[in-house]
């Protein structure tokens, strides 16, 4: 290659390739959106869907067949402590050990009762609490005394506090108690309720948009280079996550594509 080629190459091809290059940065650089790190407090939690349930009930069951001979109540009637319910002929009367209402009664007089069966049922509907199944890894996380919110689908714009009261194994299950103290009477045993059990806070962590982590990194502007730096991320909550560690810094840029 002569020396007049080569320079006519320089001329023609070096500004040529710096376009490129310089058009390439911009479309990089246009693929991303800058966002500033925020602070703030990042609550993790446990969710469950549960269920209402009486705190007294009473269920009326017999362990030989028998016939009724009277039946001195009807569903959906309130009764007081000691009332009687219902008499069959071969036993004495039965009578309301609490008060409350009666919620099921699945015979009439004169009828013949199988044994084991339920024949009566009487639940106190003022004294209620929820019950939720969870998962061995949210059951593991969840513990007396934790603070909870409840919200019932069916209930616009309302949300109960609660704390969980009890949490135990039941038939390859772990329960969780939650007792709620202000439950409206219309919130009645046998509805569903989305609880949201807060197990952690974390105060005043470095909150940063979930689209900008990839893979447990993250690129951002830093003192005018990109880097791509290694987090720590916490909890998630809706758009947020929270970064427990890692390398980010308060000062940098997040760069999130778009």
């Amino acid at each position: 290659m002569s020396h007049r080629y080569r320079l006519r190459w320089l001329l023609i091809g070096g500004p040529l390739i710096l376009a490129v290059v310089l058009a390439l940065l911009w479309v990089r650089a246009g693929q991303y959106t800058e966002v500033a790190v925020r602070r703030g407090n990042m609550i993790e939690a446990v969710y469950g869907l549960g269920r209402v349930m009486a705190d007294q009930k009473y269920e009326i069951r017999l362990a030989l067949m028998a016939s009724v001979e009277a039946l001195y109540v009807r569903e959906g009637e309130a009764v007081a402590a000691g009332t009687p319910l219902i008499k069959f002929r071969e036993t004495p009367v039965f009578r309301a050990p609490f008060a409350g209402t009666i919620t099921a009664v699945q015979y009439r007089s004169d009828e013949i009762v199988m044994p084991q069966g339920v024949v009566l049922q009487l639940q106190n509907l003022k004294d209620r609490y929820i019950e939720v199944p969870l998962e061995q890894q949210g059951a593991l996380r969840v513990a007396e005394g934790q603070p909870v919110n409840i919200v019932v689908e069916s209930v616009q714009g309302k949300k109960w506090t609660g704390v969980v009261s009890a949490l135990f194994p039941h038939n390859d299950l772990f329960l969780a108690h939650i007792r709620v103290d202000d439950l409206p009477g219309n919130i009645l045993p046998g509805m569903t309720a989305d609880v949201v059990i807060a197990v952690q806070e974390h105060r005043n962590v470095m909150l940063v948009p979930v689209a900008a982590i990839q893979g447990g990194t993250m690129v951002v502007k830093r003192a005018g280079r990109r880097l791509k730096i290694p987090v720590t991320v916490g909890s998630v909550k809706e758009n947020d996550a929270a970064i427990l560690g890692g390398d980010l810094r308060d000062t940098d840029r997040i760069l999130v594509e778009r």
